[in-house]
């Protein structure tokens, strides 16, 4: 079985439904060592691409809005971009 889309790269769509603008804290401080602001106007939408090939496709991103501090989602887990079943019966690489 072989799947040509899969990539290392992990893609979040962001997308500010509210009615003012939206400012937001993207984190990885585990795998990705990311830290970056992404700023969203009213309806705006915007996409944060991250490649986790180093860590075999493991990420844990948080999101905080600085405008409401009570506000923060994370999300964590693991990408599956097995190309071949056989590359799932090894653990070396």
């Amino acid at each position: 079985m072989r799947n040509k889309k899969a990539t290392d790269e992990l893609e979040l769509k962001i997308k500010n439904t509210s009615s003012s603008k939206l400012t937001l804290v993207a984190k990885d401080y585990v795998y990705l060592k990311l830290h970056k602001e992404l700023k969203l106007k009213t309806g705006e939408e915007t996409s944060l691409k991250m490649d986790t090939k180093k860590h075999k496709g493991w990420y844990q991103i948080s999101l905080a809005s600085k405008e409401d501090p009570q506000l923060e989602i994370t999300y964590a887990g693991r990408l599956e971009t097995v190309k071949t079943v056989s590359q799932i019966l090894r653990w070396d690489e």
